[in-house]
């Protein structure tokens, strides 16, 4: 009451009505044009809204998947080196009668029993490492969010299909490791003895490998021929060559001979560590295929990693501007004429405005649609720039519905396009397309203005990591068609030397206050959303980094087990004169050849599956820091062969000796 007294008017003191009740009112029962009223079912866009732009629980789920499979492998791997320590105890129980298949359930219920603890654990795991990234985003990575009311949720069902998964992915691990054991015979069993890799059973992998190699290169010629979608042809590729290359290992590593004569190139004892990854195949493919997995889930992230970039090129992600202002009310004068100068109160030759070029573009407000929105937009924020900014030749272009020789030259005249069917011609940024409104070229974006039929606009062009992110830009013509009631310019792109841009920043703040003019700078603006997108990548290297945890701890484990096995023959070669350093290099090349093979592998892999969404958002392959991040890889690796190193040169010559 007390508001509708203070700014009521000879039309009225009321200007919205808010209908609530158990059934929702029929929205046909208003007519809009009669008042200028404006009809919402502001719960059911409330909703929609709280849907998110992009469903990240699913790429956490896509990305987890490696994770996952490396786990169990180090859980086959770990419980595998357990039974060959316990070979003995399987032998007397087959010698004196037990079944193999009792055996293999005696130690799978063993085995449950240990799955089922872990099991536990990582439920507790899973809700800390949830709760952890909450306190990320609203602490670390707020720039992320932009807010800090984010709270875990935690879903029991969700738990408990992956408490059941889990364990039932433990439980198959350790019955495969079991099954393998219990083959063998009791004899070798009771003498403890531990085969060596087999070289007759390479026909089924060569198969495989050579038929994930071809499938690879279908897809390839698939998405390249428009047949397949390109993102899923080459991320397919890339997953069947990574499978391609394992099995490739294993039946390399099967047939390989180990009597040949040492090549020259290396040092003897380096040689001898590069081929001793031939005697246990088995535990050598694991080791590379957790590298190898952990190193795909990093450096396909890795990949999308936006570097900083300078934005002074007209073609960069700043169009070459310097600045950017909007004002609240609208400024109706060009600042680039004197006469326009004169009008919004400048002097006519003003000293700073006048080595500054502005470039217009008229503003309709609405819903946020960069990716610093958590919400996902109904209502977007409209621009049209000024004449003349299409022949500027500014901004970049990932992909456009160009098709004469002038409009692939410049795309900004596909906004003059007309459609029989009423859709507007509309130009966004290529990141807002893609995870913010899931559109492509080509499609319609369909709103309800306030007071006004619906408006559709098509897609007809997108740019390249634009400081556009927030806008979705139409031609000046079809703007003021729409929207009559959006008078003038509320948006200014500034072009001038960035030394005087603070200069130009306060002078005008200071004449424009009554406008309500805020100027902001393009590349802390352009660094805002890269921050963004960075700190998602980051959440999501977060779990390739749990892998290569994984693939650190396995690769150590198989080089200590590999030198718990040959301290016979560590013992010889320190007898016969051979020094700890030798032994040490032996060991550690090694571990080099199997981290080196699967940091390669996963890579390559990686960055073939990344290729086409690389080329989509027009941007170059990050080598600085991928590198730095396969270097990091090598050196975890590293730190883990040293364990093995370790032992290695603790190895007792006369008590090895005395066992030979």
């Amino acid at each position: 009451a007390e508001g509708q007294r203070l700014w009521g008017s000879r039309y009225g003191r009321v200007s919205s009505i808010r209908l609530s009740g158990s059934q929702p009112v029929a929205a046909q029962s208003i007519s809009p044009a009669s008042a200028g009223f404006t009809a919402r079912a502001v719960r059911r866009e409330a909703l929609a809204a709280a849907q998110g732009t992009t469903d990240f629980g699913e790429y956490f789920l896509y990305f987890s998947f490696f994770l996952v499979v490396s786990a169990l492998l180090l859980a086959y791997l770990f419980f595998a080196v357990g039974l060959e320590q316990r070979t003995r105890e399987v032998g007397l129980l087959a010698t004196v009668g037990y079944a193999p298949s009792a055996i293999r359930r005696a130690f799978v219920r063993e085995g449950a029993v240990l799955a089922g603890v872990g099991t536990l654990i990582g439920i507790a795991a899973a809700i800390g490492y949830g709760a952890f990234i909450m306190y990320g985003l609203r602490t670390w990575w707020v720039g992320a969010v932009g807010t800090t009311r984010l709270t875990l949720h935690v879903a029991p069902q969700w738990l408990a299909v992956g408490a059941i998964g889990a364990l039932a992915a433990g439980v198959l691990a350790i019955w495969l490791g079991v099954r393998q054991m219990s083959r063998r015979s009791a004899r070798s069993l009771l003498k403890g003895q531990i085969e060596a890799g087999q070289t007759g059973r390479t026909g089924w992998t060569r198969f495989v490998a050579l038929g994930f190699l071809f499938l690879g290169l279908a897809l390839i010629a698939a998405a390249s021929a428009g047949s397949l979608n390109p993102t899923a042809g080459f991320f397919g590729a890339g997953g069947a060559w990574l499978v391609a290359g394992l099995c490739g290992a294993s039946a390399w590593l099967r047939r390989r001979r180990l009597s040949r004569p040492l090549t020259r190139g290396l040092s003897g004892m380096s040689q001898l560590g590069f081929r001793h990854t031939a005697v246990r195949p088995g535990r050598s493919v694991l080791s590379l295929a957790l590298i190898a997995f952990a190193c795909f889930v990093l450096v396909s992230v890795g990949a999308f990693r936006r570097e900083p970039a300078s934005g002074g090129d007209k073609a960069s992600g700043t169009g070459g501007f310097t600045l950017m202002a909007e004002s609240v009310a609208p400024l109706m004068h060009d600042p680039n004429s004197p006469d326009g100068r004169d009008g919004l109160g400048f002097e006519t030759s003003d000293p700073i405005l006048s080595r500054a070029k502005v470039t217009r573009f008229r503003l309709r407000p609405g819903d946020e649609t960069s990716c610093l929105t958590l919400y996902r937009p109904t209502n977007p924020r409209i621009v049209a720039p000024g004449p003349g900014f299409a022949n500027d030749g500014r901004f970049t272009f990932a992909a456009s519905m160009a098709a004469t020789p002038e409009e692939q030259a410049n795309p900004w005249t596909l906004l003059g396009r007309t459609f029989v069917d009423g859709a507007v011609a509309a130009i966004a940024d290529q990141t807002t397309l893609m995870y913010v409104l899931h559109l492509g070229i080509g499609d319609d974006f369909e709103f309800t203005p306030d007071g006004q039929p619906p408006v559709r606009l098509r897609i007809v062009g997108a740019l390249a990591d634009s400081v556009l992110q927030s806008e979705m830009i139409i031609g000046e013509s079809d703007f003021v068609r729409l929207f009559p009631r959006h008078e003038g310019y509320r948006l200014w792109m500034i072009d001038t030397d960035p030394a005087d841009a603070a200069a130009v920043t306060s002078h005008l703040e200071d004449r424009l206050s009554d406008y309500g003019l805020d100027v902001s700078n393009t590349l802390d603006r352009w660094a805002s959303y890269h921050q963004v997108e960075n700190t998602y990548l980051a959440t999501f290297q977060a779990l390739g980094s749990l892998g290569l945890l994984l693939g650190t701890v396995g690769l150590g484990a198989v080089l200590a087990r590999n030198v718990l096995e040959r301290r016979r023959d560590i013992g010889l070669l320190s007898a016969v004169g051979f020094t700890p350093a030798n032994v040490r290099g032996m060991v550690l090349s090694e571990g080099l050849a199997l981290v080196t093979a699967g940091t390669l592998l996963g890579a390559t892999c990686a960055i073939v599956a990344v290729w086409p969404a690389l080329q989509e958002r027009a941007q170059a392959v990050p080598l600085g820091s991928l590198l730095t991040l396969l270097a990091a890889v090598i050196a975890t690796g590293v730190v883990s062969s040293l364990f093995a190193v370790r032992l290695a040169s603790a190895t007792p010559v006369v008590q090895a000796i005395k066992s030979e």
